[in-house]
């Protein structure tokens, strides 16, 4: 689905850009451009960088990476009449992986200005999207507020919204994002906005007061008097008659509160509302499974600094093998124990190979890399990266 957004948020760009310039409108060009640069490199390449690396087959790579080319190259001209001389060292690189570059223009001023796509354009996507973001932006900020650091996994997250087509997007296409940006083990839905929350209505003051004047305070009264029926009712019909006084959306404040079902405390979970009154609920109690995959992810993020620091690149491939550090308290040892046991499915997806301990480790293996790290957990080991000998 990203593919699909990145190329209908570009489209979106191109038709704004052009629209402003024609208009010499030129002020709100910039921060539309700084914004979707912020948004294809902080969204599509950061979400999609496994698929970038060939995650999931050569396939997939080469539609990520053509998505992103095609991307680049609109981008690139769009911005010339802002950034000349960043574009034209840009387009000069992109110009080589064109199916003729000699036939191509030999600066991006020779170019056209891009036509949008208007086929490429889809306002659901944009949305979906959109929403998926602020989701995960809750959901860090309810991290943050307990305490709870990204590295550490927790069992559940529920998204509750009444928008059932972005939901069957987050079930879909998006769920893999969410659960890997937010570190989360499942990843629920719900359609019932009462599921979780309550519900009250409030007078916009802003808008009533100065329209209704004296018979502000009766119908203020009534708005606070809202049954839950009666406001699921106005959120359909848009509409709420006190009187002879009829109240539409914009009169009306509908606020969305947590409430925590049976069995949970506050230090067990918690809930914050988003973009589009979409409400994120996790669940924040940690468990021993939980301690153990987040173990497994640092020690992953430790031997990953030690490849980069050996000058390693992702397709060498080397054989991972550790030892407790002087001093190491047993019971931590054990605890690294038991998590490469139960880990090890991840630890070989990340790693290429299952950790072993040193002494299995054969003669004709060459020592590229040793380091001396530690856990959270108050693990310490030295990790030895090897490979054969050439």
């Amino acid at each position: 689905m990203l593919d699909r957004w990145i190329a209908s948020a570009t489209s979106s760009l191109v038709t704004f850009v052009k629209t402003e310039m024609e208009h010499y409108r030129l002020y709100t060009v910039v921060p539309k451009l700084v914004n979707f640069i912020g948004q294809l490199t902080n969204v599509y390449v950061r979400y999609n960088r496994s698929r970038l690396k060939g995650k999931n087959g050569d396939d997939d790579t080469n539609r990520a990476l053509t998505s992103l080319f095609n991307v680049l190259l609109v981008l690139c001209k769009t911005m010339a009449p802002f950034t000349p001389f960043f574009t034209e060292n840009m387009y000069q690189n992109l110009k080589l992986c064109l199916p003729d570059a000699g036939a191509s223009e030999p600066s991006v001023h020779f170019c056209l200005f891009p036509e949008a796509n208007a086929d490429s354009v889809d306002a659901r996507v944009e949305a979906s999207v959109a929403r998926m973001q602020s989701v995960i932006e809750v959901g860090r900020q309810i991290r943050e507020r307990h305490n709870k650091p990204l590295k550490t996994p927790l069992k559940r997250m529920i998204v509750s919204c009444e928008d059932g087509e972005f939901l069957q997007d987050l079930q879909g296409e998006l769920r893999a994002y969410v659960v890997e940006e937010l570190n989360v083990r499942e990843l629920e839905c719900e359609l019932d906005p009462l599921k979780f929350a309550t519900i009250k209505a409030e007078p916009n003051f802003a808008v009533l007061g100065k329209r209704l004047g004296k018979a502000m305070g009766a119908v203020g009264k009534a708005v606070k008097e809202m049954s839950v029926a009666d406001i699921l009712a106005f959120q359909k019909s848009g509409e709420f008659v006190v009187g002879d006084t009829t109240l539409g959306l914009e009169d009306i404040v509908v606020k969305k509160e947590f409430s925590l079902p049976e069995g949970f405390t506050a230090e067990t979970m918690d809930a914050a509302t988003g973009e589009g009154d979409v409400m994120v609920v996790m669940e924040l109690e940690i468990t021993q499974s939980l301690l153990d995959s987040g173990a497994a992810r640092e020690f992953v993020n430790r031997l990953q600094k030690l490849r980069k620091s050996a000058g390693l690149q992702a397709s060498d491939t080397v054989s991972v093998f550790f030892e407790p550090a002087p001093g190491n308290a047993e019971d931590a040892t054990q605890a690294m124990l038991r998590m490469l046991k139960t880990e090890q499915a991840y630890l070989l997806e990340s790693l290429g190979s299952v950790p072993q301990a040193i002494a299995a480790k054969p003669a004709d293996l060459n020592v590229v890399a040793t380091g001396e790290c530690s856990l959270s957990t108050g693990a310490e080991f030295i990790a030895t990266l090897a490979a054969m000998k050439i």
